[in-house]
C-alpha cells in the first residue's frame, strides 16, 4: 500500500489530532457504531471529503490490513484559507492573480496546471473539496516540487468563493472555448481569478453566470481543444504580457 493511505479509526484519530491534511476517506458501505459515528462527523465538519465504498475496495487499499471500515488518504500538502491569501496579496500590495479550477480530476494535469502557475506568478490555486483531483505524492510529482511553493486553497463551495473574491475587488475571467471575444481582449492587469474547467465539460453552467468575463484561446490548427494545463499556463502568460513583464 501506498504510504498516503492510512487506515482504522485509532489511527486516523490520531493523524486529525496530530493536524495531518486529509484529503479524502473512504467508509465501508453500512458501517456504524458510535466511535466510527464521532470520527465520520469529526471529519465531515472540516470538509473532509467521504466516499462510501465496498468493504472489497478497503481491503485493497489497506493491503488486506485490519481497516476498521474506513481509510485516510493525506494529502501530500497543507492548505490555507482562502481568505488568508487574499489578505497577505492585498497587505504585500501585489495585484492579484489566482486561479480557480472546476472539474480537474487528473493528478497529472492538476500538478502541470500548479507548475505552471507557481512559474507564472500566481498567486495561490483553488480546489473544489468536490469533483477535484486529490493532491497525492504523484501530483506533487508532477508539479515537480511547485506544489510546495505555492498556496493551494480547498473550498468546499466554488460559487460562495467567487462572490468573496468579488467582494475583494477581484475580477472573475472564464477561461473558455465557448466565449465570443479572444482572452488578449480581456484585461488581465487589474485583479484577477482564472477559472478554467475540465476538457469535457468544461466550467459549470453556475459558475460560468457568475464570471465577470469570458475569453478564449484562438487555435489555428485542426485540433480544437488544448490541454487543460497549456491552456492555463497560455492564460497566466497573456496576463503577465498584460502585466508588462517582457524581456
Amino acid at each position: 500500500m501506498n504510504s498516503d493511505y492510512i487506515y482504522g479509526l485509532h489511527t486516523i484519530k490520531e493523524a486529525v489530532l496530530a493536524n495531518r491534511t486529509i484529503e479524502k476517506v473512504f467508509v465501508q458501505e453500512g458501517k456504524s457504531n458510535p466511535d466510527f459515528n464521532s470520527l465520520i462527523a469529526e471529519l465531515k465538519s472540516e470538509n473532509v471529503v467521504i466516499q462510501y465504498v465496498p468493504i472489497q475496495k478497503l481491503d485493497y487499499l489497506s493491503w488486506n490490513n485490519p481497516h476498521q471500515g474506513i481509510v485516510a488518504l493525506l494529502s501530500a500538502i497543507s492548505y490555507v484559507e482562502l481568505e488568508v491569501v487574499v489578505n497577505q496579496v492585498i497587505e504585500n500590495g501585489l495585484t492579484a492573480l489566482f486561479m480557480l479550477l472546476d472539474g480537474v480530476t487528473d493528478v497529472r494535469n492538476l500538478g502541470a496546471i500548479a507548475r505552471n502557475a507557481e512559474s507564472l506568478g500566481a498567486n495561490a490555486l483553488f480546489l473544489p473539496t468536490q469533483n477535484s483531483a486529490p493532491i497525492t505524492p504523484v501530483t506533487l510529482k508532477a508539479s515537480a516540487g511547485a506544489l510546495n511553493y505555492i498556496p493551494v486553497c480547498r473550498i468546499n463551495n466554488p460559487k460562495s468563493a467567487i462572490l468573496l473574491l468579488k467582494e475583494y475587488g477581484i475580477q472573475i475571467v472564464a477561461v473558455s472555448e465557448k466565449a465570443e471575444n479572444p482572452l488578449s481582449n480581456t484585461d488581465l492587469s487589474v485583479p484577477t481569478c482564472l477559472i478554467l474547467g475540465d476538457e469535457g465539460k468544461g466550467i459549470g453552467h453556475n459558475l460560468l453566470q457568475l464570471c465577470d468575463t469570458k475569453g478564449y484561446i484562438p487555435l489555428f490548427g485542426k485540433i480544437t481543444s488544448l490541454n487543460v494545463s497549456v491552456a492555463a499556463g497560455i492564460a497566466l502568460y497573456e496576463a503577465n504580457q498584460q502585466r508588462n513583464y517582457r524581456l
